[in-house]
């Protein structure tokens, strides 16, 4: 089937480039902010008869009260949405579903959430309008139960596929890898993880093309594929060494403690125990001065557990 052809954005105005830069704001995290940007542009939309805007910032005014904790108003908020939006205006509708589907989700209706989030990705894909398609995929996934949660991933892919969404494609394929490493099937991670690295290369800087190889490489050897691995982790090992270009003292330290890490695994598996085992070690040293028990505790027990083996 050929992608749907693109919905046609509302006319640019005074209220849709208000709306876009919201929606700026927005993505640097500074949910106050955007919540008063969101606010005006209501207002502006509402006077100037552009319902489908004035549904998405009501929309995402709600949206913004959720992510400070304050459901309540937001609901009313939404509720104003509501009555504005429109399933003849796509974007307006998609972005109210979209809010809808978290609402329902932070109230613990899972199974609504599910079927609002269902509702928008089909409603979305079947107008071309592939970002909303991959929000509403995304957040399926969160909701979904977890035999369900790589077919919304897998979904969310397709969207951008059929948007060529290149960007989306990196980072949704990293997502999918991660998902096949939690749960051990390194096979697949590492299938994964090839697609993410082609779209890293083709839209990423120098640290996510590191980070595309490593992980790429990683699983490639837990699958083990040792010519992949040993093709690429002996230069993101050179590459970690040297410094990573455009990352911190503190980032530096944390991919040289992964990029030591692979390579150690690498050379156990070349039957050189004894080198790997001081790799992992200063690996390791590296690693908890990044605190990675703070937040990856599992990679932490994992290579205390390999250490060990080889004492």
């Amino acid at each position: 089937m050929s992608p749907a052809p693109p919905a046609p954005k509302p006319p640019e105005s005074e209220v849709t480039r208000a709306l876009a830069a919201a929606d700026a704001t927005f993505k640097t995290r500074r949910y106050a902010d955007a919540l008063g940007e969101y606010q005006a542009v209501a207002e502006a939309a509402r006077v100037a008869s552009d319902a489908s805007s004035e549904a998405e910032a009501l929309a995402q005014v709600a949206r913004m009260c959720s992510l400070t904790e304050r459901l309540d108003e937001g609901r009313a908020w939404l509720a104003k949405a509501k009555a504005v939006a429109n399933p003849a205006q796509p974007w307006g509708w998609t972005r109210y579903l979209g809010v809808r589907g978290i609402f329902e989700r932070e109230s613990g209706e899972r199974a609504q959430a599910l079927a609002t989030f269902s509702e928008g990705y089909a409603y979305a894909e079947e107008r071309g309008l592939y970002t909303r398609a991959i929000d509403a995929a995304h957040h399926a996934a969160i909701v979904a139960e977890p035999a369900q949660q790589l077919e919304w991933a897998e979904r969310g892919i397709a969207a951008a596929e059929r948007g060529d969404e290149r960007g989306w494609l990196a980072v949704l394929w990293n997502n999918l890898g991660s998902s096949h490493e939690d749960r051990g099937d390194w096979p697949a991670a590492a299938k994964a993880y090839r697609h993410a690295r082609r779209y890293h290369h083709e839209t990423g800087g120098p640290l996510q093309k590191f980070i595309a190889d490593w992980a790429f490489a990683r699983a490639s050897l837990r699958a083990g594929d040792l010519a992949t691995a040993a093709e690429l982790l002996p230069l993101c090992l050179e590459l970690a060494r040297a410094g990573l270009e455009g990352t911190s003292e503190a980032e530096r330290r944390e991919w040289l403690g992964f990029a030591l890490c692979a390579h150690g695994e690498l050379l156990i598996a070349q039957g050189q125990d004894a080198a790997g085992r001081v790799q992992l070690v200063e690996g390791r040293e590296h690693l908890v001065a990044s605190k990675i028990s703070d937040w990856w505790p599992a990679f932490l027990e994992d290579l205390e557990r390999r250490i060990a083996a080889k004492e």
